[in-house]
């Protein structure tokens, strides 16, 4: 009935005069603006969504799982009201991959982001932030850093994406307090009352040897249990200022692991090629929103389920009628039922893959795929190897005697693959396994023990051209201040330079080499070196350059510039070491640390002490600032 209908009707059976008229008028409009405002209330008030992914989180990290642990902060919090998914794996143990599928409900084949490198997610694929940002959420990502960064495509729907990291020497990420601080700030000035669709990547387990503090601000020891501690604890922080905020309840937040981490003593696996379950088996919790006198959800859910699904899942949080956008090449559910009770609705023998194309992103291989169908699990390799689950929990002994049904089990999962164009996986070459593993446990402890020194000598003769093992042998013997070993691997592999320096550590004296850079040092003067004899060295020419100002009005100017070239030399070594101890997981030069510079060997010689000694002092200055504050 429309207001003059009703206006009408009022003025033709009412007869008590204008004044009682007025009022009704007034009543009625009343009415219609309470009615208005209920309707805006009751839009602010849709649950939000919060996803919170981390790297390297692997269903064992997190003690609910396992029924127990030392965590008490958030990763409580988040036991004691979450429905807990205790099979949970993911697409692609490459986390852009693995991101791009939880965004668009597809899989990594289907979208077409398969590594951690130059691939875009384009415009075409439909993600769950737009269709977010359409129903009038306000979105956001904020990134703690590599391997996740805007350039691939994941930016799109997102009304803000946050990755810009002010990094400093020993340091290359945005912690996960700072993550959730930075959050917590666009919650209470930009998002308000309304609706939200965030997500937090956390990268925080990628540095083991980066310092973090307790709840009580004591500095932990250097591992992969204090930096889950320090995401504990900051999980805990923002838990109560949401509770504070009135937002905790009102809010659907996912904990989720987007992969695992490789065992060492995993034979023939490395982190990027590793597809058992200690790198694809990871944690999976969900709170779902509701009412504040609801008590916590004492469920689990034990069927298989995928990464792919919880896409799904948001898609239907944010009141997508339908995810299905394509014909689809794997069938995928949403979780929701699950939240509301312990059931399951979708098809628990339906195919779980994951995948990985590390090797073909590294020019070393193909992509390799396993295949997960109920209790068995099947890596695609050119001897396929097949687990019984129920009985080899950690996936450690193939069978190697089939019967029937795990032979008719193999035939099946072959032809799905076959139909889906996977390929057979080749496998790696041993020596590059062998790299890839002193790489990692050199980044991690910063010295290589007897084993691994000669396991390095080993790989150099099948390897001779790799300079850049050269250079972590030529790095070894430089921490021990091994000159004659320096110097005889600098024979070997005819390096003049390194050779004359490393024999005037000694006090020896050898012949001048016809290096320019050596000509140059000698004369420690710059000037008359140009053209074919000029040293192409400029780390060691802006050096020189210093130390011939010295005493003079250009050594300020002159000593500044040689320190900020030498800082982001050492910050370009320390990222290439971090990214050696990840499995080479980033998107930067695989190249370093490579071979030492001659300014790294001429800081040691007696005559540029007190060179080193103020250069030293610069960079243990600098390693607690922003490297913009160089300028």
């Amino acid at each position: 009935m429309s207001f003059l209908s009703l206006n009408t009707i009022i003025s033709g059976t009412i007869e008590k005069g204008q004044g009682i008229i007025r009022l009704m008028r007034i009543m009625l409009l009343l009415f219609i603006l309470l009615n208005l405002v209920a309707c805006e209330w009751g839009e602010s008030k849709r649950p939000s969504v919060l996803v919170i992914a981390v790297e390297g989180l692997d269903f064992d990290s997190v003690p609910c799982l396992q029924g127990g642990g030392e965590l008490t902060g958030g990763f409580f919090e988040m036991c004691r009201d979450s429905v807990r998914f205790t099979n949970a794996y993911t697409p692609s143990i490459m986390s852009q991959a693995a991101l791009s599928s939880i965004l668009s409900a597809r899989y990594p084949v289907e979208h077409g982001v398969r590594h951690n490198g130059e691939q875009y997610l384009t415009e075409e694929i439909e993600t769950v932030p737009e269709t977010a940002v359409r129903r009038n959420y306000r979105t956001s990502l904020f990134s703690g850093g590599a391997p996740i960064w805007r350039k691939s495509g994941l930016s799109q729907g997102f009304e803000l994406f946050e990755d810009n990291i002010s990094l400093t020497l020993g340091r290359y990420y945005r912690s996960a307090a700072e993550n959730f601080t930075n959050f917590k700030r666009w919650l209470k000035n930009e998002v308000k009352s309304s609706s939200f669709f965030s997500v937090i990547y956390l990268n925080d387990l990628q540095f083991v040897n980066t310092p973090t503090r307790d709840e009580q601000g004591l500095e932990q020891s250097l591992s992969r249990d204090s930096q889950l501690v320090a995401i504990d604890v900051a999980l805990s922080q923002l838990i109560t200022f949401m509770k504070n905020e009135n937002r905790w309840h009102n809010t659907h937040v996912f904990l989720l692991g987007l992969n695992g981490q490789a065992l060492k003593n995993r034979t023939g696996e490395i982190r990027g090629t590793n597809l058992h379950r200690e790198n694809t088996h990871v944690a999976l919790m969900i709170k779902p929103s509701r009412k504040k006198r609801d008590e916590g959800l004492e469920w689990s859910i034990g069927a298989n389920v995928s990464l792919v699904d919880v896409g799904a899942t948001l898609f239907s949080l944010v009141g997508a009628s339908d995810f299905s956008f394509f014909e689809r090449a794997f069938e995928v559910a949403s979780l929701t039922t699950s939240m509301e009770r312990p059931v399951v609705s979708w098809n628990e023998n339906r195919w779980i893959l994951t995948e990985t194309a590390w090797p073909e992103w590294r020019q070393v291989s193909n992509t390799r795929s396993s295949l997960r169908h109920g209790n068995w699990m099947y890596i695609f390799d050119t001897n396929g190897r097949l687990y019984n689950t129920l009985s080899d929990a950690n996936e450690l002994k193939p069978l190697k005697v089939l019967n029937a049904v795990a032979q008719n089990e193999i035939q099946n999962m072959n032809e799905f693959l076959d139909s889906r164009n996977a390929e057979v996986w080749k496998g790696l070459p041993s020596d590059l396994l062998e790299k890839v593993r002193i790489g990692a446990a050199w980044s991690k402890t910063g010295s290589l023990s007897k084993s691994e020194i000669i396991s390095l000598r080993h790989i150099l003769q099948k390897r001779p051209w790799d300079l850049q093992m050269v250079g972590w042998m030529a790095r070894y013997y430089m921490q021990r201040e091994d000159w004659e070993s320096l110097e005889e691997l600098a024979s070997d592999y005819i390096n003049d330079s390194w050779e004359y320096l490393a024999a005037k550590l000694q006090d020896k004296e050898v012949k001048i080499p016809s290096s320019p850079c050596i000509s140059m040092l000698l004369k420690k003067n710059t000037e008359g070196f140009s053209g074919e004899s000029a040293c192409k060295d400029q780390l060691l020419v802006s050096f020189l350059k210093w130390v011939e100002n010295s005493g003079t009005s250009k050594e300020a100017s002159t000593s500044k510039y040689f320190l900020k070239s030498y800082y982001y030399h050492r910050v370009d070594d320390e990222i290439g070491a971090a990214n050696y101890m990840n499995g080479l997981f980033w998107d930067v030069a695989l190249d370093r640390p490579g071979l030492p510079t001659i300014v790294d060997l001429v800081l040691r010689l007696p005559e540029y002490k007190k060179y080193k000694i103020v250069a030293d002092q610069k960079l243990k200055s600098l390693s607690a600032l922003p490297a913009s504050n160089f300028y």
